[in-house]
């Protein structure tokens, strides 16, 4: 009788497969910080605790007066009924109002009145840090 010599190995090495992840995780949390663009916006400058934009809806108001309901552009005149839908279609979000700092004060209260309008009371203004 002959005896084996060589046994067949048929395991997966993992140590690649490991260290592909841990490269492409540590890609991920470099640049996560600096995807987070959006519109840009001047804001104004203020003392205030960090708020998770990302749970809300997100309004920008551009110095041109353009307005931008999550990157998406919206006339004035459909954003109540814009927001209304997203009230309807989703969970009840908080609304936080991001608004160039040299804007009229009242083109940002006309903001404010008008997602009140649509049912959304829970509203917030996004600052600079300072």
């Amino acid at each position: 009788m002959r005896e084996e010599r060589y046994r067949i190995l048929a395991e997966i090495n993992m140590t690649p497969m490991v260290d592909a992840m841990m490269v492409i995780l540590i890609i991920f949390m470099l640049t996560a910080p600096m995807m987070q663009g959006g519109i840009d916006v001047q804001l104004p400058r203020a003392q205030a605790r960090q708020v998770d934009v990302e749970s809300g809806i997100v309004i920008s108001i551009t110095i041109e007066g353009k307005i931008f309901v999550n990157e998406l552009e919206v006339k004035s005149e459909d954003l109540e009924k814009t927001l209304t839908r997203i009230k309807e279609y989703g969970r009840e979000r908080p609304v936080f109002i991001k608004a160039d700092k040299d804007l009229p004060y009242g083109l940002v209260l006309g903001i404010i009145a008008t997602v009140k309008k649509a049912g959304i009371y829970n509203i917030g203004l996004i600052t600079a840090d300072r």
